[in-house]
């Protein structure tokens, strides 16, 4: 029994019955989710993006980091770019406010108000870094930086309009 889905979860929609949604969680848990509530990301789409396995194989000192969600995407404007001395290709996303659930106070208060996304080096041949201003889309892991006490999505796996 699913008591209580957190937003951003992914899920498999099972089977649909008049305003309800018959789901099934990646850890094989099934219930019933009002559709209202319900995201649909184009399978293929979301496959292509999404890492099987660790999913923090490629990070610099990954013990720092806390995965909260394997894969989660999210959409918002770049305001700042810049290269971290491990190679990652870093951006702060002003999130849409669909996804402002994202941030944490470390990211109100440090961060103000941006989401940190984190593109590892051996991302980077595959995906695109974006522009200052532009809007996009990121997929990737959601992670808490234990030293900065800030979310992230690091690695990220998408970067696109």
């Amino acid at each position: 029994m699913i008591l209580r889905l957190p937003t951003g979860q992914s899920l498999t929609i099972l089977s649909e019955s008049g305003e309800w949604a018959n789901v099934q969680l990646p850890s094989g848990m099934q219930g019933w989710v009002m559709i209202q509530y319900i995201t649909q990301v184009d399978a293929a789409t979301a496959a292509a993006s999404c890492r099987a396995g660790d999913v923090l194989a490629n990070v610099h000192h990954p013990q720092r980091l806390t995965v909260f969600n394997p894969c989660v995407t999210a959409t918002g404007t770049v305001t700042e770019i810049t290269r971290n001395p491990d190679g990652d290709l870093t951006f702060r996303l002003a999130l849409d406010p669909a996804f402002t659930y994202l941030l944490n106070d470390g990211n109100r208060n440090v961060l103000r108000g941006y989401l940190q996304i984190e593109i590892v080096p051996a991302d980077q041949p595959l995906v695109a870094a974006p522009a200052l201003g532009a809007h996009v889309t990121v997929t990737g892991a959601y992670v808490l930086d234990t030293e900065y006490g800030w979310m992230e999505i690091h690695p990220a796996w998408f970067v696109g309009p």
